[in-house]
């Protein structure tokens, strides 16, 4: 058995998917931060006013409090759309299998997600985001297990979820396309494709392709 997946090598830019959709039957389980609110602050700010002198002699008046409003701006609302990993921020579209290999070509800092589902936080099954190492979905090769990362639908709400494995796989090029083709990868990648939970796998490749193969990173997290 071999499961076709992404090209993401910088060497390469060519169509590629997944055959494989996954399916959810069990609900999801998560903790849900919700974005931070900054509320406007009046501050009051007294001055005396000025009198005119009195046949000649200054006079002074007794100082009477003013207000003046001094408005704090609110803070912006959290970026929707954006994954937070290893002090990284990655914007990312949520894209139809279709579209991701040119999305991630033409906007190699971006990310799309594989099945074209929009990422919700809350829909009780895998998200697949994929992106070209040579942008900033490279920095997920340094993620270990215990790694927290931060996810904002398209509300902007965040949600958190903790690494609890990486994996590296190898990808093999037959008749234009890359395929996974070890069992052990093979296994591995169903294995998160199927899962009938909330959760998000990450994928970038890790080598440049040599010999028509070429490495590929992913990263699997569960909420936290």
């Amino acid at each position: 058995m071999k499961i076709k997946t992404l090209i993401a090598a910088a060497a390469v830019i060519t169509a590629a998917a997944f055959a494989v959709s996954a399916q959810s039957t069990e609900p999801a389980v998560k903790t849900a931060s919700a974005p931070a609110t900054t509320k406007s602050t009046t501050t009051e700010v007294s001055k005396a006013p000025e009198l005119p002198a009195t046949g000649g002699e200054a006079t002074t008046a007794e100082s009477k409090p003013s207000t003046e409003e001094v408005t704090t701006p609110a803070a912006p609302a959290t970026e929707p759309n954006t994954i937070k990993v290893k002090g990284e921020t990655i914007a990312f579209k949520n894209t139809s299998q279709e579209e991701l290999q040119g999305f991630i070509n033409a906007n190699p800092d971006m990310v799309g997600t594989y099945y074209g589902s929009a990422f919700s936080g809350t829909d009780g099954v895998p998200t697949h985001f994929a992106g070209h190492d040579y942008g900033k979905m490279g920095i997920i090769q340094q993620a270990v297990v215990g790694d927290e990362i931060v996810i904002t639908d398209e509300a902007g709400t965040e949600f958190t979820y903790v690494v609890t494995e990486t994996y590296l796989a190898t990808a093999t090029f037959t008749g234009g396309e890359a395929y996974l083709t070890s069992q052990a990868d093979v296994d591995f990648i169903t294995r998160q494709m199927n899962a009938t939970t909330e959760m998000v796998y990450l994928q970038t490749c890790a080598s440049p392709v040599e010999n028509g193969n070429f490495d590929v990173f992913y990263v699997v997290a569960i909420p936290k």
